[in-house]
């Protein structure tokens, strides 16, 4: 084994599988196990149906976010992008789309 500084001085470089190519793989595997798995998580539906409102507002949020440059700090701005779509979501879905499925 190797205990050098640099990777590229070790003479086993190369040699083993860099292992950032299994990061989406797990992922996948983490999510399909634990959404098998967790039986109950809440009853968020009673809310009303955020699916594709966050699907439809996520992206021009965070642009609107970045173009701010409110993600200097990254876990305020991810929270912050977080409420703004939840709340895009539920405004959207209480006051657009809702009236036409029924």
């Amino acid at each position: 084994m190797c205990v050098s500084e640099s990777v590229s001085d070790c003479p086993l470089h190369g040699f083993f599988v860099n292992l950032h190519i299994f990061y989406p793989a797990v992922l996948a595997f983490l999510v399909i196990y634990f959404a098998t798995h967790l039986k109950y998580l809440g009853n968020i539906g009673k809310y009303g149906d955020l699916s594709y409102g966050v699907y439809i507002w996520h992206f021009p949020i965070l642009q609107v976010l970045i173009s701010y440059n409110l993600f200097s700090n990254q876990v305020a701005g991810f929270g912050l992008y977080i409420v703004c779509t939840i709340i895009a979501s539920l405004f959207s879905w209480h006051v657009i789309e809702k009236r036409f499925l029924h």
